[in-house]
């Protein structure tokens, strides 16, 4: 037996089956992705959040080095950029001022990157104690971000202890 010359025809109840099915896959899909991609965000911050510790001990390194050389801290050093620039955008990176970064090279600290997702800074404090911090503004007009470790200092020996690192207003 051959079909050959028959044609199928298609019935209007598939239609309908896959219409119901495409009405109720989109909604599905959309509140998959209202979940998801707030969740994902976070986890963006979070992990750009992971580099401030990073660029606070590599400053905190060269600072104990020159500490144990001259028996001195180095002067306080400016934010290397404005936070502003990339306040609100986790996936951004900041620019870093040349000359501020020109200010850092002169006093023997370098920056590993010319730009980062935190904007180092130094202060030397009243007290005698040596403030290293990485800021990021991760929502605008929200209070900065900021890694702090604070280094106190022993001028018999010329060595430094460091507290360990603070966050201040984690992730706004």
């Amino acid at each position: 037996m051959s079909y050959e010359g028959v044609q199928k025809q298609k019935s209007p109840g598939c239609l309908v089956v896959g219409l119901i099915a495409l009405g109720l896959s989109i909604p599905v899909i959309g509140i998959l992705a209202a979940l998801s991609i707030p969740a994902f965000l976070r986890f963006m911050e979070r992990s750009i959040a992971a580099e401030a510790p990073v660029i606070v001990a590599s400053i905190q390194s060269e600072v104990e080095a020159h500490f144990a050389q001259e028996c001195s801290f180095p002067p306080s050093l400016p934010r290397v950029g404005d936070v502003e620039i990339c306040c609100g955008n986790s996936s951004s990176l900041c620019s870093y001022d040349a000359d501020r970064v020109a200010q850092w090279t002169q006093a023997g600290i370098s920056l590993y990157q010319n730009d980062g997702y935190f904007l180092p800074e130094t202060e030397y404090r009243a007290d005698g104690t040596y403030a290293i911090r990485a800021v990021r503004d991760f929502r605008c007009g929200a209070p900065d971000h900021t890694y702090e470790v604070i280094l106190h200092p022993n001028y018999d020996t010329c060595t430094v202890t460091a507290d360990p690192g603070v966050i201040h207003n984690e992730l706004q």
